[in-house]
């Protein structure tokens, strides 16, 4: 990954970049997507650098067991990796899914969501 004149962006192993990212931000790879900011809104590319999932969201973190929680209207929920969303949007705070469980928070009230499919 690389920081020139305010853009991040990825190189390669001669140091040239393999795609065009006028990115704000850009995640690691992980589960072959990242995420990316651009002017204060959230999205996925895939590692040809195409736009995987919209740039939508307020936030976003990284993809894990194929999930990746995304922020919109202030409130946190789950997409999956074709940006589907998996869980409402209406958490404060959420966890990492591990054997289809997450914890979550909303009005300092902790709990855990289950998924129907195991992720």
């Amino acid at each position: 990954m690389a920081f020139k004149d305010g853009v991040f962006g990825y190189i390669d192993k001669t140091g040239k970049l393999p795609f065009d990212t006028p990115f704000d931000f850009i995640s690691p790879f992980k589960e072959g997507l990242a995420s990316i900011r651009v002017e204060s809104k959230y999205g996925f590319i895939d590692k040809k650098g195409e736009i995987a999932i919209p740039i939508i969201y307020e936030d976003a973190l990284h993809f894990c067991k194929g999930l990746a929680a995304v922020m919109m209207n202030d409130k946190w929920g789950y997409i999956d990796k074709q940006g589907n969303p998996v869980s409402s949007f209406e958490y404060d705070y959420l966890g990492y899914v591990h054997k289809g469980l997450a914890v979550v928070e909303n009005d300092h009230k902790w709990g855990i969501i289950q998924f129907s499919t195991t992720y």
